[in-house]
C-alpha cells in the first residue's frame, strides 16, 4: 500500500463515490458504515468491463509480470482467478501467477498474491464465479402504478442498476448491495397483464419487478438471493426482515402479504410504509409450530404458526427454507421447542428451565405421590411456559400457585418439545445396539462411552435428572415411585422425539438402557465423593433446621412473614464453615450478617454478604437493609452466598463523598456489540447520552431500581467473537421492567478503574445515600443462648478460616 499511496488507492475504491470524504473526528458510526460500503461492499468502484473469468485471469497472468500493483488490484476485486493456471504454458514454474511474478522478481506483486492464497505450484481451487445478470424487466415507480420496460443490470458488487434501453448509457437508478434486506413474491399487487412480478426490499422502500415469464423470474430471484447480504438485518438492529403471508383468521380475505421485523420478542408487521403497527408479542407464545392438518402440498411446507394463549398466527413464506430460517429465528426468543445448543444455561451448563423445575421438585415435591405420574393443570403449565419464554433467568415459580405435578408436567414437555431428543437421533441406534448385543459389563463399558460422546449440554442435563430421578426413588415410600415406574416415564421422555415411531421392541431397549443410567448412575456420570459429601451435608442442614422449624411450629400460609426458607451461607471459603439458617420474607442482610459473625465467634471486622454469581464470575455487594430472599429472588439463576470482609466498599470510599458527578465515557454492549457511550448518575437516574454533548439521552433508568454487579458473566467475558475492549467492567440488572426498555441487563465497560470506581460509587450513593454499603463492626457481643439454639451451625472446618479465603458455594434455599 506504500508502494500505490492512498490517492491511486481512493481513485478506485472511491470512483463513483457522491459521498463527502470522511473528516477527523467524525462520528464512530458513520466512519465504519462508510469504511464498510467502501471496502466490504465495494460499492463505488468501477464497473468491470465485461470479460468473463477466464479473460481476467489471463490479464492477471501477465500484469503480475510488471510492477503495476493497482492493476492486480483492481483484477482480483472484479474475479481474476489468483490460482489461474495457462494451459499453452510448458513451463511448470510459468503456469500460474506466483510463478510469472517470482520469475520476473516482482517481490511486491509475490506478496500481494500470496495474501491472497495463489499457489505455486497447480492446483484446483474452488472459487465461487461472479455473479451477473441483465435482461428487460417492467418497473414501477413508488407509487406503484405505471409500469414501464427498463432494462436491468445485476452484479455482486454493483448491484441492481436500470436503463431506459440497453443502449442507454444514462443509469435512470440504482440499488446498492449494501442497501438489499431481501426478495420475495408479489400477490396483492398482481395485475393480470404482468403476473410474474417480485419485490426487491430496502431499509427505504421496496422495488417492484416484473419479468416477461415465470422461468425468467426465477432466475432473477434466485440470483438476487445469491448477492443480498445475510447480515443486512443485524446491520439496522433487526434479528430478521421481510414478506410474509398472514392467514386471516376468520378467513374472509385469505391471506394478506405484510411486513415483518423482529426485534429481540417483538415481532411487528405491516403492509405499507407510514401505516400502523400490528404487534405480536413474542413474550406470550405458547408454541411454535408447522399448522396442524399439514397437507404436504408445496404452499403448506411454507406455512408456520405462532400459537398464543387467545389467538393463532398462521404466517406463509415463499419457500420452504424460507419458512424454517424464520423458525429458527424465532425460536431464538423462546425456551420450549428449540435444541439444547441454543438454551440459555446455568453455569453448570444445564438449561435455566431444567434446573429451576428440577430445584423445585427436589424442593417442594420428593414425597409428593405419584411425582411424574399424575398429570398437572393444563392451563397451568402452558402459563410456566410461558414465564420461562418471557424470561427464563428471572422467571420463579409461585409455589402457592403451582403445584409440583405442574411443575412436573412442565419437565415432561419441554424435553417432548426438543427438536432432537437428550440422548439425540444420532446416537439412538447405539444405545438400542448396546442393549440388544452386549453382555452386562460390556453395556455398562459402552454405556458409559457413549454418554460421553453426548455433546456437553446433553451430558450434563443427563447427569442432572439421572441424580434427580435417584433422589426421587430414595423417597419412594412415600411417594409411590419406584425405579421400574420413572424408568417407564423417562426412556421414552429422553430418548425419542416423537413416541409413537418407536417399536415394541425398541421400547423394550430403551427402558433398559434408562433402567442400568439409574443403577449406576454414579459410575456412569463419574460423580466424586465430594460432590456426594457436599450434598449429602446440605441434605443434613435441611433436615437439622426442618426439625427446629417443627419444633417451632412455624405455619406457612402465602407469602407471609411466618413463611420460612432454607439458606446456607459459606463463610470465607468452600473448603471453610458453613451456616445454615432459615429467612423469611423480612429477615434482613443486616440480622444475617450480625448472626453469622457472633455465631461463629469471627474475629471482629466490616463483615458483608456477597451475593456471587456462577462460580465467581461476578458480585453484588447486599447493603444491610437489603431483605435477602428478595435479593436471591431477584438474581433468579445460580448464585453464592459468601460472607467475608467488606473490602468492594473500602475500593469506591474514595469516591462516595463527591457531590458532582461528570459523564465518563462508557463501553456498552448493545446487539453483542461493543458501543461507546458518555454515561453519568444524575439525581435519582443513570443516564447513557448519544454524543458527548450529554444533551441528547438514549437511556435513563431508575436508579431505585437497578442492582449492581461487579465482574461480568461468563457468557459476554468469553464470548471471543465481540470481546470486551477493557477489563474495568461491571453490569447493572434491572429488578422491575420500566416501559420502553426491553432490556433489563446492561453490560458496561470503563477505560480505567478509577472510572469504574466513580461510576459505581456514584450509583451506589444514589441508590442507599452517602453511606453506601458501609457497614459496621462486627461482631460486638457473644452469642445470646436463645440465638444459638434457634439456629442450626454445620460445621465442615475445624479450624477458623483466614480473612483472605473466597467463598463461591451454592446457595440452597427451601421454602417449609
Amino acid at each position: 500500500m506504500v508502494e500505490i499511496g492512498n490517492e491511486r488507492s481512493n481513485q478506485f475504491w472511491e470512483k463513483h463515490c457522491q459521498q463527502e470524504r470522511l473528516e477527523a473526528g467524525v462520528e464512530r458510526d458513520i466512519r465504519e458504515s462508510f469504511i464498510r460500503a467502501k471496502y466490504q461492499d465495494r460499492a463505488w468502484i468501477p464497473q468491470p468491463t465485461g470479460e468473463d473469468r477466464e479473460a481476467l485471469s489471463k490479464q492477471l497472468l501477465v500484469c503480475v509480470a510488471s510492477n503495476n500493483l493497482m492493476r492486480t488490484i483492481q483484477l482480483l476485486v472484479h474475479g481474476a482467478d489468483v490460482s489461474y493456471e495457462d494451459p499453452n504454458e510448458p513451463n511448470p514454474k510459468l503456469k500460474t501467477c506466483l510463478g510469472v511474478a517470482r520469475h520476473h522478481k516482482q517481490t511486491l506483486q509475490v506478496e500481494l498474491l500470496e495474501q491472497n492464497r495463489a499457489l505455486s505450484s497447480p492446483k484446483p481451487v474452488d472459487i465461487p464465479q461472479v455473479v451477473t445478470k441483465k435482461g428487460h424487466l417492467y418497473k414501477t415507480g413508488n407509487d406503484r402504478t405505471g409500469w414501464k420496460r427498463r432494462w436491468c443490470t445485476l452484479d455482486q458488487f454493483r448491484g441492481v442498476e436500470y436503463f431506459r434501453s440497453e443502449t442507454d448509457p444514462d443509469c435512470q437508478g440504482d440499488i446498492k448491495i449494501h442497501e438489499m434486506l431481501s426478495i420475495s413474491l408479489c400477490d396483492e399487487e398482481k395485475d393480470p397483464k404482468y403476473p410474474h412480478c417480485f419485490e426487491l426490499n430496502t431499509q427505504s422502500r421496496g422495488y417492484l419487478f416484473c419479468a416477461d415469464s415465470k422461468a425468467e423470474m426465477d432466475d432473477w430471484i434466485e440470483t438476487l438471493k445469491k448477492v443480498i447480504p445475510r447480515d443486512g438485518a443485524e446491520k439496522l438492529g433487526f434479528d430478521k426482515v421481510g414478506y410474509l403471508r398472514k392467514k386471516d383468521p376468520h378467513n374472509v380475505g385469505g391471506w394478506k402479504k405484510r411486513w415483518f421485523t423482529l426485534k429481540g420478542k417483538s415481532l411487528v408487521y405491516y403492509r405499507r410504509e407510514r401505516e400502523e403497527l400490528s404487534e405480536i408479542d413474542l413474550k406470550k407464545v405458547v408454541e411454535l409450530k408447522p399448522p396442524d392438518h399439514v397437507s404436504g402440498t408445496p404452499e403448506a411446507l411454507c406455512c408456520f404458526q405462532i400459537c398464543l394463549p387467545d389467538r393463532v398466527y398462521t404466517l406463509r413464506a415463499d419457500t420452504p427454507a424460507e419458512a424454517e430460517s424464520w423458525m429458527q429465528a424465532l425460536r431464538h426468543t423462546q425456551v420450549s421447542g428449540i435444541p439444547l445448543s441454543e438454551q440459555q444455561t446455568t453455569s453448570a451448563r444445564i438449561p435455566i428451565i431444567v434446573h429451576k423445575c428440577l430445584q423445585f421438585v427436589e424442593t417442594f415435591g420428593l414425597e409428593a405421590q405419584g411425582i411424574y405420574r399424575m398429570s398437572g393443570n393444563l392451563a397451568k403449565i402452558r402459563r410456566l411456559i410461558l414465564g420461562f419464554n418471557q424470561d427464563a433467568r428471572g422467571f420463579l415459580i409461585n409455589s402457592e400457585e403451582y403445584t409440583v405435578h405442574d411443575v412436573a408436567g412442565v419437565l415432561k414437555d419441554f424435553f417432548k418439545s426438543l427438536p432432537d431428543p437428550l440422548l439425540t437421533h444420532s446416537l439412538y441406534q447405539d444405545f438400542v445396539l448396546v442393549m440388544k448385543e452386549a453382555e452386562h459389563e460390556q453395556q455398562l463399558v459402552q454405556l458409559k462411552s457413549l454418554v460421553e460422546q453426548l455433546p456437553p449440554v446433553n451430558r450434563e442435563t443427563l447427569k442432572r435428572i439421572i441424580g434427580h430421578l435417584n433422589r426421587v426413588i430414595d423417597h419412594e415410600s412415600k411417594n409411590k415411585m419406584g425405579r421400574t415406574n420413572l424408568v417407564s416415564l423417562f426412556a421414552p421422555t429422553l430418548m425419542t422425539v416423537n413416541a409413537d415411531a418407536v417399536s415394541m421392541q425398541n421400547a423394550k431397549y430403551e427402558f433398559m438402557c434408562m433402567d442400568k443410567m439409574i443403577q449406576y448412575y454414579k459410575w456412569l456420570f463419574e460423580v466424586k465423593d465430594e460432590e456426594e459429601a457436599k450434598e449429602k451435608e446440605l441434605e443434613e442442614a435441611k433436615e437439622k433446621i426442618l426439625r427446629a422449624a417443627q419444633q417451632q411450629k412455624v405455619v406457612n400460609v402465602g407469602m407471609t412473614s411466618n413463611m420460612k426458607f432454607l439458606n446456607t451461607i459459606y463463610i470465607l471459603s468452600r473448603s471453610g464453615d458453613t451456616y445454615g439458617t432459615y429467612i423469611t420474607p423480612e429477615t434482613s442482610v443486616g440480622e444475617i450478617v450480625e448472626e453469622v459473625s457472633t455465631n461463629k465467634s469471627l474475629p471482629p471486622d466490616h463483615y458483608a454478604l456477597y451475593l456471587v454469581i456462577g462460580e465467581g464470575d461476578s458480585y453484588r455487594v447486599l447493603s444491610s437493609s437489603d431483605r435477602l430472599l428478595a435479593a436471591l429472588s431477584s438474581v433468579g439463576s445460580e448464585c453464592h452466598l459468601c460472607l467475608k470482609p467488606n473490602a468492594f466498599y473500602e475500593s469506591i470510599k474514595p469516591f462516595m463523598h463527591q457531590d458532582g458527578w461528570e459523564s465518563v465515557q462508557v463501553h456498552v454492549r448493545e446487539k453483542k456489540k461493543w458501543k461507546r457511550y458518555p454515561c453519568a448518575v444524575r439525581g435519582k437516574s443513570f443516564v447513557q447520552f448519544k454524543d458527548n454533548k450529554c444533551t441528547n439521552e438514549v437511556v435513563r433508568l431508575a436508579v431505585s431500581e437497578l442492582d449492581v454487579f461487579a465482574g461480568m458473566e461468563k457468557a459476554v467475558r468469553t464470548d471471543h467473537k465481540n470481546p470486551m475492549p477493557t477489563r474495568n467492567f461491571f453490569w447493572l440488572k434491572q429488578t422491575r421492567g420500566m416501559r420502553g426498555h426491553e432490556d433489563h441487563t446492561k453490560y458496561l465497560c470503563t477505560d480505567s478503574e478509577q472510572d469504574l470506581q466513580k461510576l459505581i460509587a456514584a450509583l451506589v450513593k444514589a441508590k442507599y445515600g452517602p453511606e453506601g454499603l458501609q457497614t459496621p463492626l462486627l461482631p460486638t457481643r457473644p452469642p445470646p443462648p436463645e440465638l444459638a439454639v434457634r439456629r442450626t451451625t454445620i460445621s465442615v472446618s475445624p479450624n477458623t478460616p483466614k480473612r483472605h479465603q473466597f467463598a463461591t458455594a451454592s446457595v440452597q434455599y427451601t421454602k417449609w
